[in-house]
Protein backbone atom coordinates (compact mmCIF):
# COMPACT_ATOMS: atom_id res chain seq x y z
CA UNK A 1 0.00 0.00 0.00
CA UNK A 2 2.87 2.37 0.75
CA UNK A 3 4.40 1.87 -2.71
CA UNK A 4 1.06 2.32 -4.39
CA UNK A 5 0.41 5.54 -2.43
CA UNK A 6 3.88 6.81 -3.28
CA UNK A 7 3.33 6.01 -6.98
CA UNK A 8 -0.01 7.85 -6.87
CA UNK A 9 1.59 10.88 -5.24
CA UNK A 10 4.42 10.88 -7.82
CA UNK A 11 1.90 10.59 -10.68
CA UNK A 12 -0.16 13.41 -9.18
CA UNK A 13 2.97 15.56 -8.85
CA UNK A 14 3.85 14.89 -12.52
CA UNK A 15 0.31 15.83 -13.53
CA UNK A 16 0.49 19.03 -11.49
CA UNK A 17 3.90 19.96 -12.90
CA UNK A 18 2.63 19.36 -16.44
CA UNK A 19 -0.42 21.52 -15.67
CA UNK A 20 1.81 24.29 -14.34
CA UNK A 21 4.02 24.06 -17.48
CA UNK A 22 0.96 24.23 -19.77
CA UNK A 23 -0.44 27.17 -17.82
CA UNK A 24 2.94 28.97 -17.93
CA UNK A 25 3.17 28.38 -21.69
CA UNK A 26 -0.39 29.64 -22.13
CA UNK A 27 0.38 32.73 -20.02
CA UNK A 28 3.55 33.37 -22.05
CA UNK A 29 1.56 33.13 -25.29
CA UNK A 30 -1.10 35.49 -23.94
CA UNK A 31 1.55 37.95 -22.79
CA UNK A 32 3.28 37.89 -26.20
CA UNK A 33 -0.05 38.50 -27.99
CA UNK A 34 -0.89 41.37 -25.66
CA UNK A 35 2.55 42.92 -26.11
CA UNK A 36 2.15 42.66 -29.90
CA UNK A 37 -1.28 44.34 -29.73
CA UNK A 38 0.06 47.10 -27.50
CA UNK A 39 3.03 47.66 -29.82
CA UNK A 40 0.61 48.06 -32.74
CA UNK A 41 -1.46 50.52 -30.72
CA UNK A 42 1.64 52.49 -29.77
CA UNK A 43 2.77 52.60 -33.41
CA UNK A 44 -0.65 53.81 -34.51
CA UNK A 45 -0.70 56.46 -31.77
CA UNK A 46 2.79 57.62 -32.77
CA UNK A 47 1.71 57.93 -36.42
CA UNK A 48 -1.38 59.91 -35.38
CA UNK A 49 0.67 62.15 -33.13
CA UNK A 50 3.25 62.72 -35.84
CA UNK A 51 0.53 63.63 -38.36
CA UNK A 52 -1.13 65.97 -35.83
CA UNK A 53 2.21 67.58 -35.05
CA UNK A 54 2.89 68.14 -38.75
CA UNK A 55 -0.54 69.74 -39.17
CA UNK A 56 -0.04 71.97 -36.14
CA UNK A 57 3.42 73.00 -37.33
CA UNK A 58 2.09 73.85 -40.79
CA UNK A 59 -0.78 75.85 -39.28
CA UNK A 60 1.60 77.71 -36.96
CA UNK A 61 3.88 78.55 -39.88
CA UNK A 62 0.96 79.92 -41.90
CA UNK A 63 -0.25 81.98 -38.94
CA UNK A 64 3.25 83.34 -38.31
CA UNK A 65 3.67 84.20 -41.98
CA UNK A 66 0.31 86.02 -42.03
CA UNK A 67 1.15 87.90 -38.83
CA UNK A 68 4.55 88.82 -40.26
CA UNK A 69 2.96 90.12 -43.45
CA UNK A 70 0.54 92.26 -41.43
CA UNK A 71 3.39 93.65 -39.36
CA UNK A 72 5.45 94.44 -42.47
CA UNK A 73 2.45 96.15 -44.09
CA UNK A 74 1.80 98.22 -40.96
CA UNK A 75 5.47 99.18 -40.80
CA UNK A 76 5.53 100.22 -44.46
CA UNK A 77 2.42 102.36 -43.94
CA UNK A 78 3.91 103.99 -40.84
CA UNK A 79 7.20 104.65 -42.62
CA UNK A 80 5.32 106.21 -45.53
CA UNK A 81 3.43 108.47 -43.11
CA UNK A 82 6.67 109.52 -41.42
CA UNK A 83 8.36 110.13 -44.76
CA UNK A 84 5.44 112.35 -45.82
CA UNK A 85 5.90 114.72 -42.86
CA UNK A 86 6.95 118.22 -43.89
CA UNK A 87 10.39 119.41 -42.90
CA UNK A 88 8.88 122.53 -41.34
CA UNK A 89 6.73 120.40 -39.03
CA UNK A 90 9.72 118.23 -38.05
CA UNK A 91 11.83 121.34 -37.40
CA UNK A 92 9.12 122.75 -35.11
CA UNK A 93 8.90 119.47 -33.16
CA UNK A 94 12.69 119.44 -32.84
CA UNK A 95 12.68 123.04 -31.62
CA UNK A 96 10.11 122.18 -28.92
CA UNK A 97 12.20 119.28 -27.68
CA UNK A 98 15.40 121.29 -27.74
CA UNK A 99 13.76 124.04 -25.65
CA UNK A 100 12.95 121.44 -23.01
CA UNK A 101 16.48 120.04 -23.04
CA UNK A 102 18.59 123.21 -23.35
CA UNK A 103 18.42 126.23 -21.05
CA UNK A 104 17.50 129.54 -22.61
CA UNK A 105 20.25 131.99 -23.51
CA UNK A 106 21.46 133.92 -20.48
CA UNK A 107 19.91 131.43 -18.05
CA UNK A 108 23.02 130.06 -16.38
CA UNK A 109 21.46 129.51 -12.95
CA UNK A 110 21.40 125.82 -11.97
CA UNK A 111 17.77 124.86 -11.51
CA UNK A 112 18.30 122.32 -8.73
CA UNK A 113 20.38 124.61 -6.51
CA UNK A 114 19.02 127.51 -4.43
Amino acid sequence: MGDRLLATIIELEKTLREGVRREAARADGWREREVAVLELEVSAAQRELSAWLSEQTAAARLAAAAAGELRVTATVVRCARLAALQDSFLEEVLRLHLRKLLPEAGDDHPHDED
